[in-house]
């Protein structure tokens, strides 16, 4: 990444990466008690469909997270070393399957590693056209708002006209929203941020965005 004053990324995109574990097995949503189309977080209960999902027969992995999806999506349409997505990964064999799926389809990298952690997974189980998402967050939960200080985040921060907030990173990173928002409205620069997951707007309706002029709900981005 460069390292001048002002990068040329002109969206970032900020959010829990994952690393998605697909099954079909139908079978996993009773035994842990999950809605056939939901986005959760892990409870200890849930905890054991990690190690389910990984003795499947048709496991599958897949870069995940919202954020980083709606990244990728933007890549797809925009000139190449346009988008920059920015998260917390631990320093394990995930985030570098992470850093790979991005590379190949034009996003720039720009995590904050947390030495002797694990990078956060997201069980999913296909049921049709359903999908359940079991999320447990690990290192992506680890944020820590210091990395817009760093000199290629400040870089891309002052770069970027537009910034996609995912609504998940909420649920451990409001000050660090806020104080991209406060720093991107600032400079009258365009904010949107993702509601689709039911308890984003039921735990978060209060939330002051510090006057952010454009905050925009959306449904979906792109497929997961």
């Amino acid at each position: 990444m460069a390292t001048e004053t002002e990068s040329s990324y002109q969206l970032l995109c900020i959010g829990n990466p994952l690393l998605d574990m697909q099954t079909s097995d139908g079978s996993l949503l009773d035994k842990y008690n999950l809605k056939a189309n939901d986005a959760i977080l892990a409870s200890p209960e849930q905890m054991g469909i990690y190690e389910d999902i990984s003795n499947a027969p048709d496991l599958k992995f897949v870069a995940g997270g919202a954020a980083q999806n709606a990244a990728r999506g933007a890549a797809y349409v925009l000139p190449p070393k346009h988008v920059v997505y920015v998260g917390c990964v631990g320093d394990d064999d995930l985030a570098d399957k992470l850093r790979e799926a991005n590379a190949r389809e034009g996003v720039e990298s720009a995590y904050l590693v947390k030495k002797g952690e694990q990078t956060g997974a997201c069980g999913v189980v296909i049921t049709g056209h359903h999908r359940s998402l079991v999320t447990t967050l690990r290192a992506a939960e680890m944020f820590d708002k210091s990395h817009f200080s760093s000199t290629d985040v400040a870089a891309c921060i002052k770069g970027a006209k537009y910034f996609y907030i995912g609504g998940f990173f909420l649920t451990h990173g409001v000050e660090s929203a806020l104080e991209l928002c406060k720093t991107a409205s600032g400079d009258g620069k365009a904010i949107a941020m993702n509601l689709s997951a039911p308890f984003i707007p039921q735990f978060f309706k209060r939330l002051n965005l510090g006057g952010v002029p454009q905050v925009f709900p959306i449904q979906k981005i792109t497929p997961r």
